[in-house]
């Protein structure tokens, strides 16, 4: 319930400095095999993108999909023990533009776009 409320927050009612903490919680939270198996995390990611009000069609379809397929792909920040700030930082910065994209302070095609590659780090 917490987190669904956190990415509600996105969409306007969340201080944009505390923006980043959503990905701080949830970052460590996508890597728990709990979460990976049966298809939870993707179940729950996108029930609460879907939460995300919607203002003007923005963020539309395309604009959370792309935000799910982050979170599916994000690798396990805690993987090995150890809290990779790398993944963690690109991951705030993810989420982030996903919030100034639903507040119309960043347009959605910069963030469909942006390459939040994965693969890289």
């Amino acid at each position: 319930m917490i987190l669904h409320a956190a990415f509600f927050g996105l969409g306007g009612s969340l201080p944009m400095a505390s923006v980043p903490r959503v990905a701080d919680v949830i970052g460590p939270l996508l890597g728990l095999h709990s979460w990976r198996q049966g298809g939870r995390l993707q179940e729950w990611a996108y029930a609460a993108l879907q939460g995300v009000p919607t203002c003007d069609g923005v963020p539309n379809d395309e604009t959370r999909s792309t935000m799910l397929r982050l979170l599916l792909d994000l690798p396990d920040v805690c993987h090995g023990g150890a809290i990779h700030l790398d993944l963690l930082e690109r991951l705030r910065e993810a989420v982030i533009d996903f919030a100034r994209v639903c507040r119309c302070l960043q347009n959605a095609h910069d963030f469909t776009v942006a390459a939040y590659d994965w693969v890289e780090l």
